[in-house]
């Protein structure tokens, strides 16, 4: 979903509950390969939200999404970005056994 779709959804009366899993970066091709490539200009998606109607948090704690997601299904009836601080480095276990093969497969072909 993009920020338009957000917009989409706000005119037309929706009122989804967005998560953003913010991993400020290239999570899948940081587990292949890390480095600064694979950083992203940091965006304030709360302000995003807010620009098309939609209520938005950031979250960092599972307690702050907890009281978050609890807070946007109260139905107030507007939609929701809830952006969720994430580490860089973490990523499913999958996607970390995927990224170390193929970082092995890239360095046996050169």
């Amino acid at each position: 979903m993009t920020g338009m779709d957000l917009s989409t959804a706000v005119s037309h009366g929706l009122a989804p509950i967005v998560l953003v899993l913010d991993n400020h970066g290239y999570g899948a091709e940081r587990a292949i390969v890390d480095g600064p490539f694979n950083d992203i200009a940091p965006w304030d998606y709360v302000v995003a939200a807010e620009a098309v109607g939609a209520e938005g948090r950031r979250v960092a704690t599972p307690q702050e999404l907890d009281d978050a997601l609890a807070e946007a299904r109260r139905g107030t009836g507007r939609a929701w970005l809830l952006w969720i601080d994430l580490d860089p480095h973490d990523a499913p276990r999958a996607l970390r056994a995927l990224g170390k093969g193929l970082e092995q497969l890239m360095h046996a072909t050169h």
